[in-house]
């Protein structure tokens, strides 16, 4: 493992950083993992846009993720709008949407 690895392996075990969720491609049964969130605003004129992101280690799941699929968090479940893995192919940013 690089250490770049490493280093966001230690991030997502992090209680402080990372929150305890499950990711799920329906009908399959859910996947225990560790998550990421962040939520960056775009402003647009005097606008403002947020945007719920979840970073997921590439290794925490067994499939790559993909639109539709579900990620809950505590007991909120959101469907992934779209994914982006990272340029080292160790995480995946997904943008997420509330479901409930």
């Amino acid at each position: 493992m690089s250490v770049f690895g490493a280093a966001l392996t230690d991030f997502h075990a992090d209680e402080d950083l990372s929150t305890a969720a499950s990711f799920q491609r329906p009908p399959a049964a859910a996947q225990s993992c560790r998550v990421i969130l962040s939520q960056p605003t775009d402003v647009l004129g005097s606008a403002r846009a947020g945007t719920l992101l979840a970073e997921i280690l590439a290794t925490a799941i067994t499939v790559i993720p993909q639109r539709d699929d579900e990620l809950t968090i505590a007991t909120v479940k959101y469907v992934v709008e779209d994914t982006e893995r990272d340029i080292l192919g160790l995480s995946w940013v997904l943008t997420l949407a509330d479901r409930n």
